[in-house]
């Protein structure tokens, strides 16, 4: 039994097998918790073996429940994928519309802008997506060796407040770095395997402490514009531009044909309330992006691999307007 921490919030983490698929060496690489009192823990997340793959959240009781098939063969990258897309996907679910939480589809980092910075915090930037092309975890490894540290990939929790977004830190999770972006980024990295744990990265990488931040911009990739090129976003236009990045998540949960990688056939294996902000235009939908309009936002240009240094000045410059 170990327990994740999402930011503020505690999950409770147990298995069947722990041996299953690497999933207890998974789990605990990811809680760096070993001091946390499991009775604080406010989700409880279960993995099984079964015949098949399902996947079921119960937000009374604040359970998460993801079976693991059994006789079907499976990648340990595979496998601690699904681990890691129903946790998120669960916790996001069982705190529903009402709890000012919200999972967007993007990376983030904190920025490191040095001891001379008068403003305190630096904050965070968030790379979303904004269904313009791939390249958010790239970007965000690229700005945090140039300006800052990693703080999460892929799953970005954030809490909605009445003047200002707050990025959940979950800097111990895995990145899921591209093998054609590794010499780029991650020459020094020997670890073998899709996913990349913090202990992995420090060579190349400074890492984010566990504490929120405020999110102070929003980076966008954008393959259609030239690297080098950033592009700021008109308030009018970003609630359009990171639909995706609000309704990606609970539309895979949906309909899990939708992700690159998922160890579910059917709609039918996955069991979770109808989530409102899978539709983009709900009214949970659109409280997040009202808040997240009130972000500054940029385009940035997404090229080939060697473009990447483009890309990143490009948008240090944006950084450089916003945070003063």
């Amino acid at each position: 039994m170990r327990t994740v921490r999402l930011g503020g919030l505690l999950v409770q983490v147990t298995a069947d097998r722990p041996d299953h698929c690497q999933i207890h060496d998974f789990v605990t690489r990811i809680s760096q918790s070993h001091r946390i009192p499991h009775t604080r823990a406010g989700q409880r997340f279960h993995v099984a073996t079964d015949r098949a793959a399902h996947l079921t959240v119960d937000p009374p009781s604040r359970a998460i429940t993801l079976a693991l098939p059994e006789m079907v063969a499976m990648s340990a990258d595979q496998a601690l994928i699904a681990v890691l897309q129903a946790m998120a996907r669960g916790v996001s679910a069982v705190h529903g519309a009402d709890s000012g939480l919200a999972l967007l589809h993007g990376c983030a980092l904190t920025l490191d802008l040095g001891a001379d910075h008068s403003g305190g915090d630096a904050g965070t930037v968030a790379v979303l997506d904004g269904g313009l092309g791939q390249g958010k975890t790239s970007l965000t490894m690229g700005l945090a060796a140039a300006c800052g540290r990693l703080l999460v990939d892929e799953f970005a929790f954030v809490r909605l407040a009445s003047d200002e977004v707050r990025v959940l830190a979950t800097p111990y999770w895995p990145w899921h770095l591209r093998d054609d972006m590794r010499p780029h980024l991650a020459p020094e990295v020997r670890a073998e395997g899709a996913l990349l744990f913090a202990d992995d990265l420090r060579p190349c990488f400074s890492i984010a402490e566990c504490r929120d931040a405020a999110l102070r911009l929003i980076l966008v990739p954008d393959q259609g514009l030239a690297p080098g090129r950033t592009v700021p976003v008109a308030v009018a236009s970003v609630r359009d531009l990171l639909r995706p990045a609000v309704t990606d998540h609970a539309r895979k949960l949906a309909d899990p044909g939708l992700d690159h990688v998922s160890i579910f056939d059917t709609p039918a294996q996955v069991h979770v309330p109808d989530q409102d902000v899978s539709s983009a235009g709900s009214a949970e939908a659109r409280r997040v992006l009202d808040a997240l309009a009130r972000v500054p936002a940029f385009r940035v240009g997404i090229g080939a691999p060697g473009d990447l240094p483009a890309s990143v000045a490009a948008a240090r410059h944006a950084i450089a307007e916003v945070v003063a």
